[in-house]
């Protein structure tokens, strides 16, 4: 189920095991603006700042109203800022 394969991912990135949470990951939902901020961090974590960039900067461009994409898009503009 997607719950498994969330907490696989987490296991993962908690191991460093980035280039495994990443597959995981990107098998996951893409609709999801919190798999989408694990995905983010996980590039974040791995060091491919280009890709992060470009996840965070889809999750604050995401353009549907979603109580989800309203908590995460706060934190992604602030990180885009920083960037």
């Amino acid at each position: 189920t997607e719950n498994f394969k969330k907490m696989m991912a987490l296991i993962a990135l908690y191991d460093k095991r980035f280039d495994e949470a990443i597959a995981i990951l990107e098998n996951i939902s893409q609709n999801n603006m919190f798999n989408l901020r694990r995905l983010a961090n996980t590039y974040d974590a791995k060091g491919d700042n280009e890709k992060a960039k470009e996840l965070w900067a889809k999750i604050a461009n995401y353009n549907e109203t979603d109580i989800t994409w309203l908590y995460v898009r706060k934190q992604a503009l602030e990180i885009l800022k920083s960037i």
